[in-house]
């Protein structure tokens, strides 16, 4: 026992003597214990500065909805007490048992015309409806829409009567009660005023009431950006709750007594623990009516953020444990450092900074690093003579497309020359012969890769001159050119491919006449170009294995073996790949017998400044 008790005690002599021990034991120490302190003062400072951004902005949004609301029902109150200085409406309230019951008519129309008016002037997207009382219970008018009868018989009984006269002439609030007379679930809250000419006829007024919903409330509490799981309550002054977002309440039911005891003051905030948990309650009283604001927020809400910083701080906590125990225990500092280097040389070199070296180290390390300078030395030297060859082939490429004209249209050219001087057409063949000279001239005269598109039009145009010449009345052409785009610029000699594709596939062997639309224009990104014939078409096979060898040549820009293309579209639609890459995309319509659409899209060349 003392013997196995001794070779353990040499065994952890040996390991702690090792590098990679006290390397572990350092990193863990140094490690754990920082971010352990890091962590739980970060989360102490963090709960104490979030309870009070919480307790802010929980009273910024309790102000807010507050102003909303006492805007809100100031103008319902400005609305009602407007009768007052309408001193024909309160003369005729006077005088309303002494009219005639035709005057009595025209009497209550105009308080209709003047209410309606007024809601025009102002309109309230919660409105419901609105009634006017004479003192007697007389319903002098009410919106379409209600049972006037029992509305009328309720008058008597209504609490709502009772209080707007005990206001004397101030504004009345009731609410919530349920649209029973409009055979509606839907609850509601009233504003009422009594009016009359005091103190000369102070048993005669009249009483003016105007309903509303709780739509408007709801809007103003969701747009007041409250969390997630606080909810909102309005309670009346007998504590009754008016409105609330909460499921499990019901609207006129009492609310917490005891909570509704710390509720005093227009504005303020407390904690309150129940069975339920504890909440913040921060709370404010409206203007008029004299109802009360609550906004009750779980501690749970405000506690989340620590929680989740304590939460990350153990995780990394034990991340960098585990991290600190395997490079600890499996690399040394003096060979793992080299080693990363290399590896960060290596993985920009695999990225193409191929100027950068790794540095040498005056150890073993030092021949691996040697031999891979030498490797990227070398492969950057094979890399730059592949792009020197593609260069030059491409280069080529362009070159002898620019210089090959198209026997066949050349043959045929001259052949509709020679016809023509047989049957002495001077001015024919003098334009053919001018437009051609001019196709000739613009194929060698630029060295560069861009022109400017009324260049390339103009190209176009002495093309198609050539073929109404050659085919007279058989092809109508039409160019659409948008002058905003004729200064921007594109590749040279890529669209008169295009429209000899049309013209040579689509409409030279179509039976009678044919049409071809040129299109030009642009946006504020891109250039447009539509090639629209209602030549022969493409049958649809054909169309399905044209479309793949363009996604080939826009996957490998490879524009060999696409004999459906064709030389012309295949080198066109390279040709803008390599300029523009992704960004530039052709599509291809067409329907047997009806014609073919092509459209090119290429973005706008940035102007050097």
């Amino acid at each position: 026992m003392i013997k196995t008790i001794y070779t353990f005690a040499q065994w952890m002599l040996t390991q702690l003597s090792r590098i990679r021990t006290k390397l572990f034991l350092t990193y863990f120490f140094l490690i754990v214990i920082t971010v352990t302190i890091i962590g739980f003062s970060s989360a102490y400072y963090s709960q104490l500065s979030i309870n009070s951004k919480i307790e802010q902005a929980n009273m910024l949004i309790v102000t807010q909805i507050q102003k909303n609301l006492d805007s809100k029902f100031s103008q319902i109150r400005n609305l009602l007490v407007s009768p007052y200085y309408r001193t024909d409406f309160v003369s005729g309230i006077n005088q309303y048992d002494l009219m005639t019951t035709s005057e009595q008519f025209l009497f209550k129309q105009n308080l209709s015309d003047y209410f309606l008016k007024s809601l025009f002037i102002s309109p309230q997207d919660d409105y419901v409806g609105f009634h006017i009382f004479y003192h007697t219970g007389e319903l002098l008018y009410t919106t379409p829409g209600i049972d006037k009868n029992g509305l009328e018989r309720s008058y008597s009984t209504s609490e709502w009567v009772k209080k707007t006269i005990e206001k004397n002439g101030n504004v009345y609030f009731s609410g919530p009660y349920q649209d029973q007379f409009r055979n509606n679930e839907r609850n509601l809250y009233s504003a009422s005023i009594m009016v009359r000419d005091y103190p000369d006829h102070q048993n005669i007024f009249s009483i003016v009431r105007y309903e509303y919903s709780f739509d408007n409330i709801e809007n103003i509490s969701k747009d007041a950006n409250i969390s997630e799981n606080s909810e909102l309550l309005i309670v009346d002054e007998q504590n009754q709750i008016v409105f609330s977002t909460m499921e499990n309440l019901e609207v006129g039911d009492l609310y917490h007594t005891e909570l509704m005891s710390y509720v005093n003051g227009l504005k303020g905030m407390f904690w309150f623990k129940n069975e339920e948990g504890t909440s913040l309650i921060t709370y404010s009283k409206l203007e008029e009516p004299n109802w009360k604001m609550l906004l009750i927020t779980p501690k749970g809400d405000l506690v989340e953020a620590s929680s989740n910083i304590r939460n990350t701080t153990i995780i990394l906590a034990l991340i960098a444990f585990f991290v600190t125990a395997i490079i600890s225990l499996f690399f040394s500092k003096s060979i793992t450092a080299p080693i990363i280097n290399l590896y960060r040389s290596l993985n920009r070199t695999k990225q193409n900074y191929l100027h950068e070296r790794p540095e040498t180290n005056p150890n073993e390390i030092k021949y691996i690093t040697e031999n891979v300078n030498q490797m990227v030395v070398e492969i950057e030297s094979l890399l730059k003579a592949k792009y020197i060859y593609e260069i030059k082939l491409r280069e080529s490429e362009l070159a002898m497309l620019y210089s090959q004209i198209n026997p066949h249209f050349l043959y045929n050219t001259l052949d509709s020359i020679r016809a023509m001087s047989d049957y002495y057409k001077v001015e024919d063949i003098s334009l053919m012969t001018q437009s051609l000279a001019d196709m000739l001239r613009y194929s060698t005269k630029h060295n560069a890769d861009y022109v400017k598109i009324e260049e390339e039009i103009r190209h176009v145009k002495d093309y198609l001159t050539i073929q109404k010449i050659r085919f007279q009345h058989k092809i109508a052409v039409d160019v659409e050119i948008d002058e905003d785009v004729l200064k921007e610029d594109m590749l040279k000699m890529t669209l008169q491919p295009l429209i000899e594709n049309s013209m040579h596939h689509g409409l030279e062997r179509k039976k009678g006449k044919g049409e071809l639309t040129l299109k030009t224009y642009g946006d504020s990104h891109f250039i447009y170009f539509d090639i629209i014939d209602d030549g022969l078409g493409i049958e649809e096979e054909k169309l399905k294995q044209m479309k793949k060898e363009l996604v080939e040549i826009r996957n490998k820009l490879d524009v060999k073996n696409h004999k459906v293309l064709g030389i012309g579209l295949s080198n066109v639609y390279s040709r803008y790949l390599i300029q523009y890459g992704m960004d530039f995309d052709m599509d291809i319509q067409s329907q047997l017998g009806k014609g073919t659409h092509i459209q090119m899209k290429f973005p706008k060349r940035q102007k050097s400044k």
